[in-house]
């Protein structure tokens, strides 16, 4: 709106002040989405929290986490968050939960915890769905429509800068060269007097 008002009137303070806020909302984007991209912290510190809720398996009041790891174990074909001895480690369980079994049947993971460790999936759930969440559909079209928007917004910001310059620089010639309110010189006439 300001930078449409600022157009219309032909109002360099306003079409300035448009450019600014238009620059500090790109830079603000810009680094969020830097940030955001490859940001490690983020995902360890994901996992520390997904490791702590490892905990509540198996209680009847967190039936609903129970069966959200089952599903992501089954799906996904891993066990624990880093690694399946996460269950050991942060449970008083004894063997993982069976979900983490290739062949699932009840008491699987006892059975291969005790006799053939490679019927346990081995990767943890952390990486494989941090790496889905990544290459989801509706994650790539957020990041067209952000980068469609960082583009319009430099679109804008060049059209401001360029109606600012147009504005100051009519503005300059009309300061640097005033109309003249006296009349101007007549043009010069030659006369010719008759030859006697």
């Amino acid at each position: 709106m300001v930078g449409f008002c600022g157009a219309l009137r032909g109002d360099l303070l306003l079409l300035a002040w448009y450019f600014c806020s238009l620059l500090l909302v790109f830079c603000v984007e810009l680094a969020s989405a830097v940030w955001t991209y490859e940001q490690p912290s983020v995902q360890i510190s994901d996992m520390i929290s997904l490791k702590s809720r490892m905990q509540n398996y198996g209680l009847q009041r967190y039936q609903w986490l129970t069966h959200t790891w089952d599903s992501i174990q089954t799906q996904f074909q891993c066990c624990g968050v880093i690694y399946f001895t996460d269950w050991l480690e942060m449970t008083e369980m004894d063997t993982p939960p069976d979900s983490c079994c290739s062949n699932q049947y009840p008491g699987c993971a006892g059975h291969a915890h005790l006799h053939d460790l490679s019927d346990l999936h081995q990767e943890g759930c952390g990486p494989r769905v941090f790496s889905f969440v990544r290459g989801c559909g509706a994650l790539q079209a957020l990041r067209l429509l952000g980068v469609a928007l960082g583009v319009a917004q430099i679109v804008a910001m060049a059209l401001s800068l360029t109606l600012m310059w147009a504005l100051s620089y009519e503005r300059r010639d009309l300061t640097s060269d005033p109309p003249s309110d006296t009349p101007s010189d007549p043009p010069l006439t030659l006369e010719m007097e008759p030859l006697t």
